[in-house]
């Protein structure tokens, strides 16, 4: 029910710092204020109460380079009158598959509201419907995850990158009584070979290997779950 006005704060903080040796970066936001919106016909406004956290380290050398990324993005409560959850822009991308393509049969993301959705769900976890199934089309929230990737370089034109992926949900994404889902999400390995035959020029192939955790069973649902594969060759020209 539509009470007063949309009313937010959204504050963002960066800082980075870069040697010879070693860089890294971090970046901070958080949502707060008030929607003007009350629940189910009462007085309890809901609020807006979300944050994102993320890092990256790097440890650049001559032939090989590591990256660590890191993240702690909270997720809405589906039990409370207010709005905690909170998402990374889209086109952060930490893993291949996993926060890119909604994985499994529920939300358990919690990222449906930014997703062009044709039927109304009340009870989450949500289903996947037939118009989300693309890749790019999911979001990071409601999670924590840890993802390091290695490149080394092969020759003149050549680089291998590995990345692997570890991920725990945040918050318990059911509304439904006595339903606790399990925050492990699981893993996800990708490998990529880079072939550079020009200074602007780049062909990148990735396979990506992604084993589910219990999360995605959906607590008392117990749905399937199993290992998921996906394959994507892309090239770029900078100018």
């Amino acid at each position: 029910t539509a009470a007063s006005g949309w009313s937010s704060n959204h504050t963002n903080i960066t800082l980075m710092r870069g040697w010879e040796s070693f860089k890294f970066r971090v970046e901070a936001g958080f949502d707060s204020g008030t929607t003007g919106l009350n629940t189910g016909g009462t007085n309890n406004e809901i609020k807006l109460n979300g944050y994102g956290i993320v890092t990256e380290l790097e440890f650049p050398k001559t032939d090989w380079k590591w990256i660590v990324r890191a993240g702690l993005v909270s997720g809405d409560n589906p039990t409370t009158d207010n709005f905690e959850g909170y998402q990374l822009d889209r086109n952060y991308d930490v893993a291949f598959m996993l926060f890119n393509h909604p994985m499994g049969r529920y939300d358990v993301l919690t990222t449906n509201s930014q997703r062009n959705r044709n039927v109304t769900c009340t009870t989450p976890p949500c289903p996947v419907y037939a118009n989300e199934e693309a890749l790019d089309e999911d979001a990071i929230s409601n999670v924590g995850y840890l993802s390091p990737r290695f490149t080394i370089s092969l020759g003149e034109k050549w680089d291998w990158r590995n990345t692997l992926t570890f991920a725990q949900l945040q918050t318990n994404p059911s509304r439904a009584a006595n339903n606790e889902i399990s925050k492990e999400l699981g893993w996800e390995w990708d490998t990529a070979f880079i072939f550079r035959p020009h200074e602007r020029v780049q062909w990148v192939n990735e396979v990506g290997l992604f084993f589910p955790g219990k999360a995605y069973e959906a607590g008392s649902q117990n749905l399937n779950r199993g290992f998921t594969y996906g394959f994507q060759s892309k090239a770029a020209i900078s100018f």
